[in-house]
Order: structure tokens, then sequence, then C-alpha cells
């Protein structure tokens, strides 16, 4: 016989903890992806997303943040995040890529990108309505 467990558990949070975890997680995100984010959009060609770009490079809280801060920081940066991830979305599998130019698994890399792009806007989606 089969039996189900649930593995997931809710842990209670306060709403700044919520926030603060989200923010925790958005900057792993940009110190860890953010370079792989950068290199898919240029060997794309991709204009117009740079000042999308350089507003989450430049992600800043002061030391007396509060959760209107850190609210409004997040829901900035997922504004950015959803932005880039329609433009990511919207690169067609074995995209026209000059090879000399580009890595021979640049369709991994766009569906690495936007896989970690949809999880840090979940996260924080998560943490804005909790």
């Amino acid at each position: 016989m089969f039996s189900l467990v649930k593995t997931h558990f809710e842990i209670p949070m306060s709403y700044t903890e919520s926030l603060e975890v989200a923010l925790q997680r958005l900057g792993n995100y940009l110190d860890s992806e953010f370079d792989t984010l950068q290199r898919v959009l240029i060997l794309i060609g991709q204009t117009g997303v740079e000042d999308h770009l350089s507003i989450l490079s430049q992600l800043h809280l002061s030391p007396q943040n509060t959760a209107i801060t850190l609210y409004r920081l997040l829901d900035e940066a997922c504004l950015r995040l959803k932005t880039l991830q329609q433009v990511v979305n919207a690169i067609p599998n074995r995209a026209p890529l000059d090879v000399a130019n580009g890595p021979a698994d640049f369709d991994a890399m766009v569906r690495w990108s936007a896989s970690r792009l949809q999880d840090i806007i979940s996260t924080i989606q998560h943490a804005l309505q909790h």
C-alpha cells in the first residue's frame, strides 16, 4: 500500500521576515544567475532591457529599512524581472545565433535562465502576498 507524506511544511513567519527571506533569495539570485542572464541577452542581441538590468544590479537598502521599503524594493525588482522573463521566454528554441559568438549549449542557458527567473519571481510574489 502506498502512503502520501506531506514533505512541505509552512513555517509561520511575520510579514517582515517573509520579505527578508525573499530579499535574501533575490540577492542570491543576482549573485549566482545575473551574469548568465546578461550573457543570454547579449548573445541574442537584445536591446531595450539595459535599464532593467541596471536597476536590478543597483538595488540597495539602507540599514534602517522597514517593511514598506522592503516591499517597494521587492515589488520594483519583481516588475523588472517579469519584463526580463518575457524577453527570455520569447527566445525561440534553437534561436538563430552566430556559432562563433555563442556557446554550444545556448538553448540550455536560455531554458535555465527562464526557469530561474520564474523561480525568483514566484518567491518574491509569495512574499509580497504574504
